[in-house]
């Protein structure tokens, strides 16, 4: 037996039909406008990845018409290291009957330019669970993502020379520890002489100018897998990963040394003020502590201060 409040709702359709024939035609002329009005990039994408429609947003992000994008697979504008990753969210979404997914991706325009867009995915079935197509929203999340890298960056490097700081140099000597070294690691601990001298005499701007100076001289010196970090002020810390004994650090550091003697003094009045380094080396044991080996060759970079600056002065824990 019909239910009779089933078939009266019936009957109310039947005889609304007209009115809500107009009414869905309206809808679908407000989604077609909001489609190609909105300021959110979006796209429908068929099961074989094909892009079917786009909006002008998306093509003003990617710097593509849309005669170009259409039939484009979406892989041809993904940035090669994130094709993986978007094609193992789409095959989760589906499996686990999610409806979709996010991810953080990376696009590419049209002139090779990259593009951070934070993407979000739905798909439509039909009646029989196949996909029919994706509908995807992608906004341009390019700035926010400078910046946190930007703050990233800042967290572990020196923002004057752009080296490795404090926290940066004590995470690698501890990654060091974890894991059985397969060489010796040597570690120098470097100091520019007299630099309240030059910042007195001279001025911060040229104090900073020969902390900078140094880096340069420091790297240009370091072994393929050395590392050259700034401690602070105008302390160095270099480390060297793959260094056979102490002599051969000690090589290192006198070729440092005297790369730094062939920088240009600096004068004021009949005042000449060379730059020096002094250098304190340590060569790291199994199981040395970051802040074991680096107190032992800052114990070594005093000790050559105290016996007349400008050497290296090596010292084994």
């Amino acid at each position: 037996m019909v239910n009779p409040d089933a078939l009266q709702l019936l009957r109310d359709a039947e005889a609304d039909w007209p009115g809500r024939a107009e009414e869905w035609a309206r809808s679908e002329e407000w989604l077609g406008l909001l489609f190609e009005r909105s300021a959110t990039a979006m796209c429908v994408v068929s099961p074989k990845g094909e892009f079917m429609l786009v909006n002008p947003a998306l093509c003003r992000m990617l710097d593509r018409p849309a005669s170009e994008l259409i039939g484009m697979r979406w892989q041809e504008v993904t940035h090669p290291d994130d094709v993986q990753a978007d094609l193992e969210h789409v095959e989760r979404a589906f499996a686990t009957d999610t409806g979709g997914f996010r991810m953080l991706k990376r696009f590419i325009r049209a002139d090779g330019g990259i593009v951070w867009g934070d993407l979000a995915t739905s798909y439509i079935c039909d009646d029989a669970g196949t996909i029919r197509n994706w509908v995807s929203q992608i906004i341009d999340v390019s700035e926010r993502v400078a910046v946190q890298e930007e703050l990233a960056w800042q967290a572990t490097h020196d923002v004057l020379t752009g080296l490795p700081n404090r926290a940066a140099i004590f995470a690698h000597l501890d990654r060091r520890t974890e894991g059985p070294a397969t060489s010796a690691q040597a570690v120098l601990f470097i100091d520019v002489d007299n630099f309240k001298t030059v910042n007195d005499a001279f001025g911060h701007a040229t104090g900073d100018r020969i902390i900078v100076e140094v880096s340069r001289v420091l790297q240009s010196e370091l072994p393929p897998d050395g590392l050259v970090g700034r401690m602070g002020g105008d302390e160095f810390l270099v480390i060297l990963n793959s260094c056979p004994d102490t002599a051969a650090a000690v090589e290192v550091g006198q070729r440092m040394l005297a790369r730094v003697r062939d920088m240009s003094p600096l004068t004021t009045g009949e005042h000449v003020h060379r730059i020096s380094l002094s250098i304190g080396i340590t060569l790291r044991r199994d199981g040395d502590s970051p802040d074991e080996v680096v107190a032992q060759a800052d114990a070594a970079m005093y000790e050559a201060k105290q016996t007349g600056r400008d050497r290296v002065v090596a010292r084994l824990i």
